[in-house]
């Protein structure tokens, strides 16, 4: 990959959009310094530290199910891109050192799912800052047996409601006395639930003006008529 990496970087910007022509990352790539594609470990998903992108001797995460395919790094001078079919499955601030690690957590959070425990001794989990009430269910949590699992539940919710509305269901639960994942999970399955169906008009030519009349005695008189 590295000779790869050299390569590009000695060819022409003039160049590079007929170079790339094959590449996914088309124009954006072309505007990059460096490019390559790799594919990241099948069992990257496995130790959380074997989830990288490398570039230039340092080690940049992407999103655990990017593991076992191919992706494309796109290095510009201050960012690290990472795509996957188009997609982007890690973007970083550009490190210039040697033999770093830069790890995004939110790359890890599906892969807490079956090792909760590494919330609290993981290398992308170490010094994670959180918002505000997180933070505070997290320490909260910590006193709890199954406190990991617990905050994993809800670091997943991110996931597919947002941080801002996970932030706000935890400040409402910490507001109430609570923190528990079961709570903060139905204040985000309370507001997810679609507000009550608004009631329609009835035109006054479609009112109904003979109301039925539950009388099962009307069929009788209907059949001795017949």
């Amino acid at each position: 990959m590295m000779r790869r990496l050299r390569q590009s970087a000695q060819a022409s910007r003039a160049d590079r959009p007929h170079d790339l022509a094959g590449f996914r990352g088309g124009a954006a790539a072309a505007r990059a310094d460096y490019w390559a594609i790799r594919r990241v470990p099948r069992d990257a998903s496995v130790g959380l530290e074997d989830l990288p992108g490398a570039v230039r001797n340092n080690k940049y995460s992407v999103a655990s199910r990017a593991a076992g395919r191919p992706i494309e790094i796109q290095a510009y001078a201050d960012r690290i891109v990472i795509r996957q079919d188009g997609a982007i499955v890690g973007e970083h601030r550009r490190r210039f050192g040697r033999g770093e690690t830069i790890y995004d957590p939110w790359h890890y959070v599906p892969v807490l799912a079956r090792k909760p425990g590494a919330l609290r001794n993981g290398a992308p989990f170490k010094a994670w800052l959180l918002p505000a009430s997180l933070e505070q269910v997290r320490r909260m949590l910590k006193g709890s047996d199954d406190g990991d699992r617990q905050m994993v539940k809800i670091l997943s919710a991110v996931l597919t409601d947002g941080l801002a509305v996970v932030e706000a269901a935890c400040a409402e639960a910490l507001a109430g006395g609570v923190h528990s994942a079961d709570i903060v999970l139905n204040i985000l399955a309370r507001r997810r639930d679609p507000g009550p169906v608004a009631t329609i008009l009835t035109p006054d030519a479609l009112q109904l003006r003979h109301a039925p009349i539950a009388d099962c005695a009307r069929y009788d008189g209907l059949r001795r008529a017949s």
